[in-house]
């Protein structure tokens, strides 16, 4: 595998207006040998990429024991993979950045680790379209975004689909977070992913998250739109997926925390909570919450839409309330 070491992209580092990259049936680290990773000092354990136009294509791709140590600017993004919408225009001009990311082929992230935010991949734009296919998140930690965070501005969108993904054992340790105070994603959230949006979509298909940890909401996966954000129009869509043994060890949504907030949500006027949540034909089991919503969470106070369909909640618990 493509061994290397830096401040930024242990690997490999790109940074433009326009960046195109495509990997096919490379590996960046070793499998078998966790002292033998990529490291950068501040983002992209191995792979870095920064710009305004961003294409991305990973297939067949595995990432092994990379490390973003932090050790730079506090920062510590992105254990293997950061992709980061990043202006290389006149900032007054407002021109938004966008990613296009497909991850295929059966791509790999197993034992990666960034101090800050998402232990194997950090994905960020204004506006995000991600396609994750037969992709593996295994065992990758951070303070939150265990797995992944896919990310835009609040008033920006997103359009992601994970179709036949596994989210395993990756944990958002709740370390505090430096240096990246700019994305406003507070610590120990979503041991297995981590979506950050406003507007869009987010749909989740065929798809496992089987004893991830977060230290406070969204063992599985946890979504905000962040504080101060009126206008949440997302839509999370899950079907035919499996939650199975997830923790969100201090407080909510063992499995699935929708509009997560910390500490008392009935005493924090700026957190605004709206969008819709559907669950279809998905199967949410031993799943453990240390306050509310076992299984699932969906904290509200605004607009509320949302179907559960054909599902089987079972065995799940919660200190709180709502063991389902």
């Amino acid at each position: 595998g493509i061994l290397g070491s830096g401040g930024i992209g242990g690997a490999v580092l790109l940074a433009g207006f326009e960046v195109n990259l495509a990997v096919d049936d490379t590996s960046f680290g070793d499998l078998a040998d966790p002292g033998k990773g990529n490291t950068a000092a501040a983002a992209g354990g191995a792979i870095l990429i920064l710009g305004n136009d961003l294409v991305v294509d990973l297939t067949a791709t595995t990432f092994a024991n990379n490390a973003a140590t932090g050790e730079q600017s506090g920062a510590g993004i992105g254990g293997a993979l950061a992709i980061l919408g990043l202006p290389f225009v006149d900032l007054t001009q407002s021109v938004p950045t966008t990613a296009n990311v497909r991850l295929l082929g059966h791509t790999l992230f197993q034992g990666n680790t960034a101090p800050s935010i998402g232990g194997g991949a950090f994905i960020f734009a204004d506006q995000l379209e991600l396609d994750a296919q037969d992709t593996t998140f295994d065992s990758n930690i951070s303070s939150s975004a265990g797995g992944m965070l896919m990310g835009t501005d609040p008033d920006q969108e997103i359009q992601a689909d994970l179709e036949r993904c596994t989210f395993y054992q990756n944990t958002a340790n709740g370390d505090p977070i430096q240096g990246v105070g700019s994305f406003g994603i507070e610590a120990g959230l979503g041991g297995g992913a981590f979506i950050k949006s406003a507007l869009g979509q987010t749909t989740v298909t065929r798809c496992s998250f089987i004893d991830n940890t977060a230290e406070i909401s969204g063992g599985g996966l946890a979504y905000s739109a962040g504080t101060d954000v009126p206008n949440i129009q997302h839509h999370l869509l899950v079907q035919n997926s499996t939650f199975g043994g997830n923790t969100a060890t201090n407080e909510d949504g063992g499995g699935i925390s929708y509009g997560l907030t910390i500490g008392d949500p009935g005493n924090d006027p700026d957190v605004f909570f709206g969008g819709a949540l559907d669950i279809i034909h998905s199967t949410f089991a031993d799943n453990t919450a240390g306050r509310n919503g076992g299984g699932l969470f969906r904290l509200v106070n605004v607009d509320v839409t949302g179907t559960i369909k054909s599902s089987i909640f079972g065995d799940n618990t919660a200190v709180g309330s709502g063991p389902d």
